[in-house]
């Protein structure tokens, strides 16, 4: 939402944040709700066990400088084979995580609540709400500001997200000193706070968390590659690509076999 600085004044949506949240919505559910999530977050299981096999299968395992070489004058099938492993390898690492932290968000109810019992670290409630009180009537934003800052005074506040319906609360990111997040432009303590009360709900300093929390809540950087800057950037946008290279050689691979089966030992 865009908020005027100077009264409090919802603006509206800028438009260019719908269009990003209708692709993040493809990305994540397909635009099916909870089936397309269903489906997506069983496609980054399946891909990781892909992942994982493809690596364990690096012929770099044997002789390193065959694994990241490349026959280009060879025959087809050999040099195919090489485009595959290359880009197999390069990707493979960084692509597991994306696909793991992935399978962590589309099955949140399991996932989440084992990260915390395998760290030995007390399971927060799956939703905060606001209760109504009669006759009282929400608290400002200034006021839910406030009170956020009584429990997390350091940092400054990143992202804020409005309630919406009369359960809803008041949901608050802040950036605080320490925080080693790779996304200068988010932070990952938060707070929640109820709207008719005022009441801090849940105040977490990441920097304090527990280990479960901090896991919990550090998955993003993992899943963009957020821990190398602009670098790390750089290279999940180069690994994004290799599923397309891995789908077309690894295609050709079983098609020129199916052909050719005499060449099945001289491209391996």
């Amino acid at each position: 939402m865009i908020l005027n600085p100077y009264t409090g004044k919802v603006l509206g949506k800028a438009p260019e944040r719908q269009v990003l949240e209708t692709i993040l919505n493809l990305h994540y559910t397909l635009l099916a709700g909870k089936a397309g999530e269903i489906v997506m977050g069983m496609t980054g299981l399946l891909g990781l066990i892909l992942m994982v096999t493809g690596i364990a299968l690096w012929s770099g395992w044997r002789k390193l400088a065959t694994g990241f070489k490349i026959k280009w004058k060879g025959h087809l099938k050999r040099r195919n084979f090489g485009i595959h492993q290359v880009a197999g390898i390069f990707s493979g690492v960084f692509l597991s995580m994306a696909l793991f932290t992935g399978f962590i968000y589309n099955f949140p109810d399991f996932t989440y609540p084992l990260i915390y019992r395998l760290t030995f670290s007390p399971v927060p409630p799956a939703e905060f709400v606001s209760t109504p009180i009669a006759g009282k009537s929400t608290i400002t934003l200034t006021e839910a500001l406030n009170a956020i800052n009584r429990e997390i005074p350091d940092g400054i506040f990143t992202q804020i997200d409005l309630p919406q319906t009369a359960t809803d609360v008041y949901q608050v990111r802040k950036k605080v000193p320490g925080d080693w997040y790779g996304n200068p432009k988010y932070g990952r303590s938060f707070a929640q706070v109820d709207r008719y009360s005022g009441k801090v709900l849940s105040a977490v300093d990441i920097t304090k968390a527990s280990l479960g929390e901090k896991i919990a809540n550090g998955m993003d950087i993992f899943h963009f590659g957020l821990f190398w800057g602009i670098g790390g950037r750089i290279i999940y946008f180069l690994a994004g690509l290799s599923p397309t290279i891995l789908l077309i050689t690894g295609f050709t691979m079983y098609r020129l076999r199916r052909r050719h089966p005499k060449l099945q030992t001289q491209g391996d």
